[in-house]
């Protein structure tokens, strides 16, 4: 199935901003995003409210296990955000494995602690996240939910 892009220009600086902050964490070998950071990048723009109903959590922690990689975790309490009209839920422990390379970063996110999203009878999880210098490519369980955010002119 084709999908369409959507053009969201006003997250262009945040995607930007998180590409060259996993990739300043690679090269240093560990360090910590906050997790606004990581859904800011997939064209979910909070309000200061629900940031800081994220900000009960602890950072998220990357740890570089080889050359173009490495794990992250974060931990902290149950997470539920009302964003519009999707209700987002952020369990106690999201883990997984990111990639680290100039221009882009990616986050898989392991099936059992990873973000998922409901809105009416319809629930998907947060699979995995891939940022370049033009677009984000969100993978969401069931093809049909996955989301492409162009974010710069080509």
């Amino acid at each position: 199935m084709s999908r369409k892009c959507r053009l969201i220009p006003d997250i262009h600086e945040k995607v930007l901003a998180l590409i060259s902050r996993v990739n300043e964490i690679h090269t240093l070998g560990t360090g910590a995003l906050i997790l606004s950071e990581l859904l800011n990048a997939f064209g979910v723009v909070l309000t200061n409210a629900e940031i800081d109903t994220l900000k009960q959590r602890d950072l998220v922690l990357l740890k570089k296990t080889s050359e173009t990689g490495g794990t992250f975790e974060n931990v902290g309490p149950l997470a539920v955000v009302k964003h519009s009209s999707v209700t987002i839920s952020v369990p106690g422990r999201i883990s997984g494995t990111y990639l680290s390379f100039p221009g882009s970063c990616s986050f898989v996110f392991a099936d059992d602690t990873t973000i998922s999203g409901s809105a009416f009878v319809f629930r998907v999880k947060l699979q995995e996240i891939d940022a370049n210098l033009y677009k984000v490519d969100v993978d969401l369980s069931g093809d049909a939910f996955d989301q492409c955010i162009i974010h710069a002119a080509a």
